[in-house]
């Protein structure tokens, strides 16, 4: 046996950690009786809510103030004077309270104040750049679009109500008064598209503030942009009806409520984010044009088509893979945009919803486009003419061989079509000419408004350059008061014109 005076340290420890456990639910108590704060009584239901600034108040929360940054308005929590624990730090279990000074020294220091996402500067348009824009001219007439585009609306006109009715779908509400002040609103938009938000957004912005340039600014409107892949038509038939107003979107289909607005051009001549610049979109243009290059003679002499992750299998395009035809590579894989310059021939192939981005690369190439027949159209869609910019081919691509073919046989007629199709491709997908498309949308839209657009203080304004930050912030509420959900329309039965 060890001698006692070893074991009198281990007897005394654990003697001490006796004690401690006994006496520490003294401590809790008095710690409870000392804080006025843990008193409250949290038994009535929303007592000690942090559900609005009343429950805030009765629990001691300190109070929400709006900081003004630029011209966006903020929201923080700050400490405020009304709130007992404005100071306070939660204090752990102890025999005694500490005092004010030891609480104090004990406290971390506050976080900063979290600051608001300045824009870099590359994405601001500089004097410079807009004298440039104004000045500058578009080959491409839009009104083929804009007709095609507003056709629900030409006779009955826009309601308010219709656009209100419009806040149930996955959609942004944008306000432009005074020309060139744009603010914005959404009660049900998701996250996942704000990078098309922001985008989509820097283009109307530019459209204003170059009509401003000009001379001539845009009239007050209010706008529904629906940022996702579908169209009005392509959603739930739950989530259509009768009567709609017009849901800006990607594309139009089949006559619905939808109207075309470029939302994805972040992917060709802009970042990931969103964000967009001018002298980006003149870099990334000149990128795609010198892929889409090269001598016709020395192009390879067939049609090219890729796809990868899945996507050569989308639609119909797996029939791609089996036309027979020996002039037609198609691989199921994605390769670079750069080797689709090296081909005479290309393919513009949808998958899901009807339309696919792709068609705003091929707009750049010296190449002919055959083009799968689809009810839903991009904008740029009327840019070109068929059959003598490009060749349409059937949904299940079952006529694309023989027309290639015959084609192949014609080089001097396939060098023109090519020729004609680069040259309006390249002026459509200029950043002037979409700009061009933007305002006479906007104009064209505003007289067919049958309301006049209020003021919207309440709404963040939209600050130039932002990419999709700002949307995460500002302007996002689930508000199912301001907008309800829909009851079911059982007097009319829809379908879905594409499945996205």
């Amino acid at each position: 046996m060890p001698p006692t005076s070893s074991r009198r340290p281990a007897a005394l420890g654990a003697g001490l950690l006796w004690a401690m456990l006994l006496l520490l639910p003294l401590g809790m108590y008095y710690h409870h009786v000392s804080d006025p704060a843990s008193q409250r009584d949290c038994s009535k239901v929303g007592a000690c809510s942090r559900a609005g600034p009343d429950s805030a108040k009765a629990a001691g929360l300190p109070k929400l103030v709006a900081l003004s940054y630029g011209n966006d308005e903020v929201v923080k929590r700050q400490p405020s004077e009304e709130s007992p624990n404005a100071q306070r730090q939660p204090q752990p279990p102890q025999f005694k309270a500490l005092s004010k000074v030891d609480a104090a020294q004990k406290q971390p220091p506050p976080p900063s104040p979290k600051k608001a996402e300045t824009p870099k500067a590359k994405y601001i348009v500089t004097s410079q750049q807009m004298a440039a824009l104004a000045a500058d001219k578009c080959s491409v007439d839009w009104t083929r679009a804009v007709e095609v585009g507003l056709a629900n609306w030409l006779e009955t006109g826009i309601s308010e109500v219709q656009l209100d009715e419009l806040c149930r779908r996955k959609a942004l509400r944008v306000s432009i008064r005074s020309g060139n002040e744009l603010r914005h609103m959404a009660w049900n938009l998701p996250g996942m598209n704000l990078h098309r938000v922001a985008s989509a957004m820097w283009l109307l912005q530019l459209t204003a503030d170059r009509a401003v340039q000009r001379g001539n600014p845009l009239p007050d409107v209010e706008l529904m942009l629906q940022p996702g892949d579908g169209s009005f038509s392509t959603a739930m038939p739950m989530m259509q009806w009768v009567d709609a107003g017009p849901l800006l979107s990607n594309i139009k289909c089949a006559g619905d409520a939808s109207v075309s607005f470029p939302f994805t051009f972040h992917d060709q001549f802009g970042e990931g984010t969103g964000a967009m610049g001018v002298e980006l979109w003149d870099v990334r243009s000149k990128q795609l044009t010198d892929w889409g290059a090269g001598p016709w003679d020395g192009k390879n002499n067939s049609l090219f088509f890729s796809a990868g992750y899945g996507a050569a299998v989308r639609g119909n395009r797996s029939h791609l893979f089996d036309t027979g035809s020996a002039y037609v590579t198609a691989l199921d894989k994605g390769r670079p945009l750069s080797e689709y310059g090296k081909y005479r021939y290309l393919v513009y192939a949808y998958g899901h919803c009807g339309w696919s981005r792709r068609l705003h690369e091929l707009a750049f190439m010296d190449t002919v486009v055959f083009m799968e027949e689809s009810t839903c159209r991009e904008f740029m869609h009327y840019a070109f003419d068929e059959d003598t910019d490009f060749i349409a081919v059937r949904e299940d691509f079952s006529d694309l061989r023989a027309k290639l073919e015959a084609l192949i046989k014609t080089p001097d007629t396939a060098r023109a079509m090519a020729a004609r199709w680069v040259s309006k491709g390249r002026a459509a997908m200029s950043l002037t000419c979409t700009l061009d498309y933007i305002e006479t949308l906007v104009r064209r839209y505003a007289r067919l408004q049958r309301f006049t657009p209020p003021p919207r203080p309440d709404w963040p304004v939209y600050p130039r350059g932002s990419n999709q930050q700002h949307f995460r912030d500002a302007g996002r509420v689930a508000d199912e008061v301001a907008c309800p959900p829909r009851s079911a329309d059982n007097t009319h039965h829809f379908e879905r014109s594409h499945v996205c």
